[in-house]
């Protein structure tokens, strides 16, 4: 960038923006160490800069160490945007009974199916890993159901979590899956049984659900006890009750109302020359790349607009 005449300083903060006539024109900035020669941002103190175009990428709350520490919200909200709560999203959640009792390290799930219901009523549907953690529940399929998840919580509803260890079978098929593991001869007990299904982490879960002890022996299981396994397999429930901070998030879901800012510049609809891009915007997406793709999409479309705009201006005088 420097090569390009890009001037870079570092180590400074925003503190406000300038406006005049509806327009941006400036910014001042605190600096906390002087520059060498390539950074020329002053000496430390406040500064003042002149800029007919500014671009806020400021971020939105996650990945603090990096320095989205939120001062972007504050910037703009002054300048009369509205700013939808910003809370954590694609985070762990926390249940009551996350993780299971003496599992202290991680767990990891695979491919099963988890659906998530919101005051009784189906909410959403995910299949992939889960994960137990020291605090909870992570994951994909976590992370992707966060994002409903967290604004549900905030609102105080009621939210329940069902696991389905066994996706591929349905109960007849499960129900046949376990009588033949009963006809194996190396299968003696129930506990023989749970643990040709499960991660020993969760075979403590299983005898307390199911009420069946351990050793009991595989000729004497019988068809109650089968179904209450399988149907402890096929939905295994947890209450949401909280989930993860900023530090632990992905991204910021909230931010700057999309309905103040121009889609084709990314240009604020209250201040003429101020774009707005990248998560500070009331915008998030599921895990996979696409929040980094709405980051650098809506950084181009900004710069782009910033550019050209400067460029005609130019021309014109």
């Amino acid at each position: 960038m420097l090569s390009q005449g890009v001037n870079l300083i570092t180590g400074a903060r925003v503190r406000g923006l300038d406006i005049e006539g509806g327009r941006i024109c400036g910014l001042h900035y605190d600096l906390f160490h002087e520059h060498g020669t390539q950074g020329s941002g002053g000496e430390r103190g406040s500064h003042d800069l002149q800029a007919n175009a500014v671009l806020l990428a400021t971020g939105g709350m996650s990945y603090r160490a990096t320095g989205s520490t939120g001062d972007g919200y504050s910037l703009v909200e002054g300048l009369g945007h509205t700013i939808i709560t910003p809370r954590p999203s694609l985070v762990p959640l926390c249940a009551s009974n996350a993780p299971p009792p003496g599992v202290r390290k991680k767990v990891q799930l695979r491919n099963i199916e988890a659906t998530l219901w919101i005051d009784g009523k189906l909410a959403a549907r995910e299949f992939g890993d889960l994960y137990f953690i020291k605090t909870g529940l992570s994951g994909p399929v976590i992370l992707e159901i966060s994002r409903i998840a967290v604004a549900a919580l905030d609102e105080g509803r009621h939210l329940e979590l069902a696991v389905d260890l066994k996706p591929a079978l349905d109960h007849k098929k499960l129900d046949a899956r376990l009588l033949r593991d009963l006809d194996d001869r190396k299968i003696r007990t129930w506990g023989d049984l749970l643990a040709g299904l499960l991660p020993q982490a969760l075979i403590p879960v299983a005898l307390e659900t199911c009420g069946v002890p351990e050793d009991t022996s595989r000729h004497t299981i019988t068809a109650k006890q089968r179904k209450s396994l399988r149907r402890w397999l096929k939905d295994y429930r947890f209450v949401l009750n909280g989930y993860g901070s900023f530090k632990e998030a992905i991204v910021t879901a909230g931010g700057v109302a999309t309905k103040e800012v121009d889609p084709r510049t990314m240009e604020s609809k209250m201040v003429g020359g101020l774009h707005i891009i990248g998560e500070l915007l009331d915008v998030d997406a599921d895990t996979g790349g696409f929040n980094v793709m709405g980051a650098f999409s809506t950084g181009w479309v900004g710069g782009t607009a910033a550019a050209e705009q400067l460029l005609l201006e130019a021309c014109e005088e």
